[in-house]
């Protein structure tokens, strides 16, 4: 799959709140994708301290999206009939 595709997929796959994370592939090759998440206050704490939960958050839909990487792609690949 190609960065488009895998942007897509981000889109039409995953809920309001995840799609709410601002996720985006910013790169793909071969067995490589790389993720991005914008830097958003709304997962600080006062002060601007980053909260603990943040990361698990966000971490959830990337293996997600990892996952459908791998169990779509081939279905994508096949041929309709």
């Amino acid at each position: 799959m190609n960065k488009d595709e895998l942007q897509k997929l981000l889109a039409d796959v995953f809920a309001p709140w995840v799609q709410a994370l601002d996720l985006t592939v910013d790169h793909v090759s071969g067995n490589e994708v790389d993720l991005r998440m914008k830097f958003d206050e709304q997962l600080c704490r006062e002060g601007g301290i980053v909260c603990g939960q943040s990361p698990q958050l966000w971490f959830w839909p990337f293996v997600q999206l990892l996952v459908l990487i791998d169990r779509w792609e081939p279905l994508i690949k096949q041929p309709t009939l």
